[in-house]
């Protein structure tokens, strides 16, 4: 069912600075509190999910599992079950420390070949071989820069793979990841502490690397719900994944991160809004990928600023 109240004060102060306070409302009333069975299908089907958990001190990570479709399940309209004898994880990624002492999640599944997307929180309990999710908000997106692509091969669990590599800054070649990116994942924090995972894309190039510890991302128009916006108001922290689609490392960052309402935006980068948000890097974990599973690009999202 509906929640009746599904915004912090984070997101009415962000929303009202907008000017979309009243698109906001309408759109919220889609935040229920449990999963309609309509998602059912499409949670089984999924070949990734994307998961932001919280490490001891309060810093959102965004990880990336991949698996067999099926890996992930609802088991009823409050539960899901992440399987990992299905799935791949790296053993260095920070998910597996984050749920043995803390238990909140944020969820993005997105199908990109149909540009289909829905956002689940909670929280979450870690097992021997497998995650049990508990739904406390769940609600669909809207398909807006999504890049289309299209799985090809079939995901080879490895035993093990190469070590992840860690800093406190983007070295040259991280840069030059970030800024071929048309894709990106992004972790926050609500004011009570729940944990929750969004997407964002454009054309490549649209993430500007301003310098080794600190990245520029345009805000698109989006739905006025403003819920990352909303959280980094009140709690800066932030997690940023860079997927893997090519064969390339994945990159993991944390740091803190703030909306820039005074830029202006004369070239349009922004797509109309003037808004963008700074990131400012902290710690970096570059991780390498198992083999098998590709992504074919199909094309850009209509919707990207050109």
């Amino acid at each position: 069912m509906g929640i009746q109240t599904p915004f912090h004060e984070g997101e009415l102060a962000v929303q009202a600075r907008a000017g979309e306070t009243a698109i906001a409302a309408r759109n919220g009333r889609i935040i229920q509190d449990s999963l309609p069975p309509s998602a059912f299908g499409f949670i089984g089907q999924q070949r990734l999910v994307v998961l932001s958990t919280v490490d001891r001190h309060d810093r959102p990570w965004v990880s990336l599992v991949s698996g067999h479709p099926g890996f992930l399940q609802a088991t009823d309209e409050s539960t899901m079950i992440l399987d990992f004898d299905q799935a791949w994880l790296h053993a260095g990624d920070p998910l597996w420390t984050n749920l043995q002492h803390g238990h909140r999640f944020g969820m993005l599944l997105i199908e990109f070949s149909t540009r289909r997307r829905f956002r689940v929180n909670g929280t979450a309990q870690l097992g021997q071989s497998e995650i049990r999710l508990r739904v406390r908000e769940a609600f669909g997106n809207c398909p807006k820069y999504i890049q289309r692509r299209e799985a090809t091969g079939d995901l080879e669990i490895p035993g093990s793979i190469g070590e992840t590599r860690t800093g406190e800054e983007l070295h040259p070649e991280q840069q030059e990841l970030i800024r071929a990116a048309d894709t990106l994942f992004v972790g926050s924090l609500s004011p009570v502490g729940n944990a929750d995972a969004s997407h964002r894309g454009g054309q490549p190039g649209f993430v500007q690397v301003l310098d080794s510890r600190t990245l520029r991302i345009p805000d698109y128009p989006g739905n006025g719900m403003f819920q990352t916006f909303g959280n980094l108001e009140l709690h800066p922290g932030a997690g940023i994944l860079f997927p893997s689609f090519a064969g390339e490392p994945q990159l993991q960052l944390i740091g803190e991160a703030g909306v820039r309402w005074d830029l202006g935006d004369p070239t349009g980068l922004t797509g109309g809004t003037q808004r963008f948000w700074d990131f400012h890097v902290e710690g970096v974990v570059e991780t390498p990928i198992p083999s098998g599973e590709g992504w074919e690009f199909l094309d850009y999202s209509p919707f990207n600023p050109r």
